[in-house]
């Protein structure tokens, strides 16, 4: 890590050119504290006039990132008008989520929809926080014309499985290389390095036939149309996604994160209006301030930013306590303790600066220390707290994020019982 802290420090003047399309805040350096929902006047206030709102986490599975997240969204939609929540979710699977929440769906609960997901990770949305803010969008979309109601969407490539079948039930065909995948999706590379041959032509085909189809889009109406249009975007882009894992290079992340960015987009001209997405920090803090974009990786946060779309990015961190986490893919959940941060890293900064749980904006009076580069804690689905060096990403944090969210002492996801 040391080597490449320094390889990266040499690079901070060209990453600091990611600092020409974001914009400083006003508030003061001095961190805000945190213990209640009114410390969040300040950063509501600042982000209202932005077009999106990047929310981040440093952990899939951690209480606090997903409560103020939840805090932080209810505000932005109830006082600042924003129009939709999307997240790094499957989109098939949460759009039943989104039909209850505006009150077009036939569970009774938000919680009965949340038992439906049986996809592993099941706990980054089968979690009370999620529920209790289910049920809050519901309360708040009664009585609103049904095309004003706020959303909840997914924006991943997983679960493509389910998106393929409603193309195929809409279509009324079957399509006979992607169906060998109908049932798991991630059987598709060990596919192409057996068969040689894809089924690239036939994911296109499936996108083309539904892409700009009037008679279709007619006959369905517009919200119809639009999902059945994004299922079809899914099988399409997780086709690129599952096949570039066959290569030795970062053409697989690439593809996920430009299908997801572009599914932002989509999202924003069919809400018409602003817009609010929860993803790891890996996602939404500017890659470019990252020892990633050494590595040729892309992410929403830099996308967005060289898009020139007016985005805000607020990461999120800490320096120890528990989380929700998987030793391996697809195994048992389990309660891990998160160690101490390492050294030198951003986060063992913040705590021996005496920081508790603080919101920290950054500006143009912002201390130096912070723009040195320093590790930044990131831990997946799959944990391993005895590889510490290796859930960090390198990283100069007030050109990665606007604002960042700091907890000396986190705690374990709760879940649905």
């Amino acid at each position: 890590m040391k080597h490449f802290l320094a390889i990266l420090a040499l690079l901070s003047m060209i990453l600091a050119g990611c600092a020409s399309d974001r914009k400083f805040g006003f508030l003061g350096t001095s961190p805000i504290t945190l213990n209640e929902e009114s410390d969040l006047d300040e950063l509501i206030t600042l982000t209202s006039n932005y077009d999106v709102v990047l929310l981040g986490e440093s952990s899939h599975g951690t209480q606090e990132f997903y409560e103020w997240r939840r805090l932080i969204s209810q505000r932005l939609i109830s006082e600042k008008g924003f129009s939709f929540i999307a997240v790094e979710g499957d989109w098939n699977s949460l759009y039943e989520l989104n039909l209850y929440v505006k009150g077009l769906s036939d569970y009774n609960s938000a919680r009965e929809v949340l038992d439906t997901f049986g996809r592993w990770p099941t706990w980054m949305w089968a979690n009370k926080e999620i529920e209790l803010l289910a049920e809050w969008l519901k309360e708040h979309n009664q009585g609103l014309p049904v095309d004003e109601r706020v959303g909840f969407f997914g924006l991943d490539v997983y679960g493509a499985e389910n998106s393929l079948s409603v193309v195929q039930e809409e279509l009324g065909g079957v399509y006979p290389c992607l169906s060998r995948f109908q049932n798991d999706f991630g059987d598709y590379p060990a596919y192409l390095a057996q068969q040689g041959g894809s089924c690239e032509d036939e994911a296109i085909n499936v996108f083309g036939k539904i892409k700009g189809n009037q008679s279709l889009r007619e006959a369905l109406g517009s919200k119809e149309f639009f999902y059945l249009e994004q299922n079809a975007f899914v099988v399409k882009n997780a086709e690129k996604h599952y096949r570039g894992m066959l290569s030795q290079s970062p053409d697989s992340w690439n593809k996920r994160v430009l299908h997801m960015n572009k599914s932002v987009g989509r999202l924003i001209e069919h809400a018409d209006g602003k817009g609010i997405v929860w993803a790891h920090n890996t996602h939404v803090g500017d890659a470019r301030a990252t020892e990633m974009s050494l590595y040729g990786q892309v992410n929403k946060g830099q996308l967005l930013r060289e898009a020139g779309l007016n985005v805000f990015i607020l990461g999120f961190g800490t320096y120890k306590g528990e989380v929700v986490a998987g030793s391996s893919w697809g195994s048992p959940m389990q309660v891990m303790q998160v160690p101490e941060a390492m050294n030198e890293s951003y986060e063992y900064l913040l705590e021996s600066l005496g920081l508790e749980s603080e919101i920290i904006v950054f500006n143009e009076t912002t201390p130096q220390e912070l723009f040195e580069a320093r590790g930044h804690r990131a831990i997946g689905v799959v944990y391993n707290p005895l590889n510490e060096q290796g859930n960090y990403v390198g990283t100069i944090l007030p050109y990665r994020y606007d604002a960042f969210i700091f907890f000396k002492e986190t705690s374990a996801l709760k879940l649905l019982n």
